[in-house]
């Protein structure tokens, strides 16, 4: 297995973020209060608390406590100072605007995706908590100069009580609990020097270095995409982790107690990133931890430690680790694929992967036959099997296939011959030998590849989304727009064109209107039930209610007027004439009473 050495990616330096990105609709501004006097000098308090949507008292008392709601200043359309603060109703927490990406919050940063997590109860707290047993001091200095606040103190614990704070750990990502802990999108792209910080606040937490054959430096989480996104980032620095997965249980704690009292044990999968040697060394120079104990012990271990060659085999810039077991994992998660030009391959967790190419859309057009076919289905009339998958190729063997793809052609131009020998209408036969097509390939090796077309395409469902035939209301107007561009066309005789239509389009839709009306079906208009036939009594057999035809004259002889338009403008054969006029006497014969119809004096002369 292959993977790399090192990673080199554009880097993204982020300087500072904007606590108005995470605000809410309860997000107060202090510090604006010469800006709301400056436009309602201008525009008149009256109409400023109008604007506002508020009384001109509460707008006073707004103005007065200089703290307006942002939603509130929106709507006058008053930019929002850099130098304003942040708070929320209900919420004596003050806050900067901006808050500086420097060593001070990646470290906290990198030390709550360790050791934090944050919880609410809506109107009631919203909290981000960091569970520290040894130096509180350090985290309590470095959320005091990221925020500018003071956190409350537990026993092994310190806690913001703050809303936007909450709101900014929860919209960046890193998780609310340990199982759904990930580092935040935008550090992966950070330059290294401010990567660094990060590492070693979340080292500080949930890592460790220690000796036993060899230095080691670990990390471990109940959360494989964390330590997946941890890898990453020690890649770019060039420190290569092995993975280790086990089994852990819950010793102690009160949740433990819990389960013991239940004669249960509570046990996890937990993930855990290792570098051993000369790499957990390059780790502790390059990187290091936050708080100076474990950077002692590392300095101490390392000092007393004679290293041997490097139990990685790295060739040039990849990394070849053996591959030892082979597991099939089933999972419900989506598969994706994806396409990288030019390599055709991408880093994936770690590894180098290659991309299946066409592999999905084969299996794609494999499930279509097995989860769509069914002897059930098949027609039991003649040809009722000939599309039928009853047969599968493992092997395609392009000489087997149907005989029409031997005649597609695989040229990317075509001559000039061609196109001369269409004015003349020269049969395809007479063509065989002026153009390219499969059959010429068949038996060599150019049957399988360099297929040229003519027209490329970036997509292959690319085209228009909507046809006019579509588009087009009436019939009239989809058969209208139909033969005005056959009349447009020299190679396409619209005559041929008008009797195809009247053929294979009108007359069958009129015959088989008219046999639906013969053997229709009757509904009730007040309980829809669907009656077979007529009953004796006229009306439904279950409510009474009066009974209506399913089938109207309307629909049976809606094209008819049309297709004798068309066939009288396009003249059409005086088959095809024919042809309509039977239909239509069928039709009159079908709606109009022979016996009792009325005649007037020029049915007697």
């Amino acid at each position: 297995m292959i993977r790399p050495a090192k990673f080199s990616i554009p880097e993204r330096d982020v300087e500072r973020i904007d606590l108005l990105e995470y605000a809410d609709g309860d997000t107060m501004i202090i510090g604006v209060k010469d800006l709301l006097k400056k436009y309602c000098d201008a525009h008149g308090l009256k109409l400023t608390a109008e604007k506002m949507g508020i009384s001109k008292t509460t707008l006073f008392d707004y103005y007065m406590r200089d703290s307006v709601p942002l939603v509130l200043l929106s709507r006058l359309g008053i930019r929002v100072p850099d130098k304003v603060k942040l708070r929320t109703k209900r919420d004596t927490v003050v806050l900067p605007r901006w808050i500086k990406v420097d060593k001070d919050f990646l470290r906290l940063l990198g030390f709550y995706v360790a050791e934090g997590h944050f919880r609410k109860r809506k109107r009631s707290f919203y909290q981000v908590c960091f569970a520290v047993d040894k130096d509180i001091k350090a985290v309590e200095r470095a959320i005091t100069k990221t925020f500018g606040i003071s956190p409350s103190r537990g026993d092994q614990s310190l806690t913001i009580s703050s809303r936007l704070i909450y709101n900014l750990f929860e919209r960046l990502g890193v998780g609310r609990n340990a199982k759904e802990k990930r580092v935040p999108s935008f550090v992966l792209s950070l330059p290294l020097e401010k990567v660094k910080y990060f590492l070693q606040g979340y080292f500080e937490g949930d890592g460790g270095i220690g000796k036993g054959s060899t230095p080691e430096v670990s990390c471990t989480s109940a959360s494989k995409m964390l330590l997946k996104d941890i890898e990453f980032l020690l890649t770019r620095f060039g420190l290569v982790c092995s993975w280790h997965r086990d089994k852990r249980k819950m010793g102690t704690g009160k949740v433990a107690e819990f389960y013991k009292r239940k004669n249960r044990v509570l046990k996890w999968d937990c993930y855990k990133l290792r570098m051993y040697g000369q790499t957990a060394r390059e780790f502790c120079e390059k990187i290091g931890f936050w708080w100076p104990e474990k950077n002692l012990k590392a300095k101490k271990i390392f000092q007393h430690h004679k290293f041997s060659s490097k139990r990685i085999r790295q060739k040039g810039s990849v990394i070849i680790n053996p591959v030892r077991k082979v597991e099939i994992t089933h999972s419900p998660q989506a598969l994706y694929n994806f396409t990288v030009e030019d390599s055709h391959n991408a880093i994936v967790s770690g590894c180098t992967v290659y991309q299946c190419d066409g592999d999905e859309d084969c299996v794609m057009l494999l499930l279509d036959a097995l989860l769509n076919f069914s002897r059930l289905f098949l027609p039991s009339k003649r040809g009722g099997t000939m599309d039928a998958p009853l047969i599968f190729s493992t092997r395609i063997n392009p000489t087997e296939i149907d005989k029409e793809a031997h005649n597609m052609d695989v040229m990317e131009r075509y001559p000039i011959e061609f196109y001369e020998a269409t004015y003349r209408y020269a049969s395809p036969v007479e063509m065989t030998k002026l153009m390219e097509t499969v059959e010429h390939r068949l038996g060599s090796e150019a049957q399988y590849e360099g297929l040229k077309f003519s027209t490329a395409t970036s997509d292959i469902a690319s085209g228009p989304r909507s046809s006019r035939y579509k588009t087009l209301e009436t019939m009239e107007d989809k058969i209208s727009a139909q033969l005005g561009l056959a009349r447009k066309i020299r190679a396409v005789d619209e005559r041929d064109v008008a009797e195809r239509v009247i053929e294979h389009h009108f007359i069958p839709d009129l015959k088989g209107n008219l046999r639906k009306f013969a053997t229709q079906k009757f509904r009730c208009v007040s309980c829809n039930k669907i009656h077979r036939r007529v009953p004796l009594s006229g009306v439904c057999t279950r409510c009474g209610g009066k009974l209506v035809l399913t089938v109207t004259r309307g629909g049976v002889e809606k094209y008819l007027q049309i297709a004798m338009q068309v066939a009288e403008e396009y003249h059409a054969s005086d088959y095809t004439k024919q042809r309509l006029n039977l239909t239509q006497r069928d039709i009159r014969s079908m709606f109009e009473s022979d016996a009792h119809r009325q005649l007037s004096l020029a049915d007697f002369l």
